[in-house]
């Protein structure tokens, strides 16, 4: 049995929706003591184990899965509820899992609703999804399109254009900042 940890779905801890695996989740967020912390970060590799925390609470840890069972099937499997706004926050939890040389997975799951700000939206994905894809642009300069076949490069795609759109953007104004001083 693997172990699965889950980044920042707060609404999964609902008594309903996790009654047949209340016993095997933990749930750590950013109010839970330094001490209750590193136990419940021991306790995140266990085999069947069901770990939530939000995103804050995650940055930093590092879950070491000594648990043979769970080595032995692959891993520890962390699945990202949201797409990461910086690129150092999407490696730093892909990190969570296969650490110092042991296996591991991860995976998302998104909220369609919290696309809205990569400025992606549902048509494109349902697109992918009939196999018919989607043309996304390279190059503004070249004008060159690529299709897109899987929803992961769709999804890459547009949070790194906002990612080099942001780093351009605040270029730009630290440019501005120092003509003033």
């Amino acid at each position: 049995m693997r172990t699965i940890i889950v980044i920042k779905l707060k609404e999964f801890y609902d008594p309903i929706v996790l009654d047949s695996l209340k016993d095997s989740t933990i749930y750590l967020t950013k109010e839970t003591s330094l001490e209750e912390k590193e136990i419940l970060i021991k306790q995140a590799t266990a085999s069947s184990q069901v770990t939530l925390f939000t995103k804050s609470s995650g940055k930093g840890t590092d879950f070491i899965c000594e648990n043979q069972t769970v080595s032995t099937n692959q891993g520890a499997h962390v699945i990202q509820t949201f797409l990461s706004k910086e690129i150092f926050e999407k490696v730093q939890i892909k990190g969570r899992t296969a650490r110092q040389g042991n296996h591991g997975s991860n995976s998302r799951i998104l909220l369609d609703r919290n696309l809205e700000k990569f400025h992606i939206e549902k048509t494109g994905i349902h697109l992918i999804k009939s196999g018919k894809g989607i043309a996304t642009r390279i190059s503004d300069t070249l004008k060159l399109t690529k299709k897109t076949d899987t929803i992961y490069d769709f999804l890459n795609k547009r949070c790194t254009d906002l990612f080099k759109t942001q780093y351009n953007m605040n270029t730009k104004y630290v440019k501005h900042a120092r003509q003033k001083t």
